[in-house]
């Protein structure tokens, strides 16, 4: 699903972002008044930052509530995949009844990497509920120095 924002002056002539009007009849909470299973898996997408500098691509997950051994981070053929997989069961017995509860919870994210991506030296690290990863870049091959050539 895609988001369009739209720019909206206020009275004051500040500019604000704002929601298209379509993106508003596809707000799950807003058709029909309640949450429809289609909308359900958009919200467990992690959303994702990816920042590049000069030396290295940094990629960072939101996704608090879970543990470093949930996440599966691999490389193959120049794709980056991220996924996790988390499965919580709670039970609690009284003398007149049960109850079970169970909680699962997945996702998968791929990328292409770019040929400059030094793929074998990637980072991976856990904290504070993100997810952040450090991709090295390959160092320049080509020669940008400045040459003159003679014509003869």
């Amino acid at each position: 699903m895609t988001l369009s924002l739209i720019k909206k002056k206020k009275k004051n002539g500040d500019t604000i972002l704002v929601p298209s009007l379509l993106s508003d009849i596809f707000e799950p909470n807003r058709f029909l008044g309640g949450e429809l299973p289609m909308f359900d898996i958009a919200r467990r997408i992690p959303p994702v930052n990816i920042k590049e500098t000069s030396k290295e691509l940094h990629v960072a997950f939101a996704v608090p509530g879970m543990k470093k051994s949930d996440f599966k981070v691999q490389v193959e053929n120049k794709t980056l995949t991220v996924s996790a997989e988390r499965a919580e069961e709670k039970e609690e017995q009284d003398e007149q009844y049960t109850k079970k509860e169970y909680n699962y919870h997945s996702f998968s994210r791929s990328f292409m990497l770019p040929e400059y991506a030094k793929t074998a030296d990637i980072q991976a690290h856990y904290a504070d509920g993100v997810l952040k990863l450090v991709i090295p870049k390959k160092e320049s091959t080509s020669n940008t120095s400045k040459k003159e050539i003679k014509i003869s």
